[in-house]
């Protein structure tokens, strides 16, 4: 049980989880654009880059971010 509490606990995978009106990004390195339609996260080896309308970054923990708003398109590259 602990071995894996340690697993999650210690994850550094990086997560893009998109939701309704809603985008959870996981072990980003930078944010690299912040403005109301679009918002530019950077992990080591991807970005992710979120466009819609009154984007917001609703909640910040420790390299874990969730992007609230209109969201139209979720784009990687």
């Amino acid at each position: 049980m602990f071995r894996e509490l340690k697993n999650v606990i210690y994850d550094k995978t990086f997560k893009v989880i998109i939701l309704k009106n809603k985008v959870n990004i996981v072990n980003y390195t930078d944010i690299l654009i912040f403005e109301d339609e679009t918002i530019l996260v950077k992990s080591l080896d991807n970005i992710v880059k979120v466009k819609g309308s009154n984007l917001v970054i609703n909640r910040l923990y420790n390299k874990e971010l969730l992007i609230e708003g209109k969201i139209k398109t979720v784009e990687f590259g």
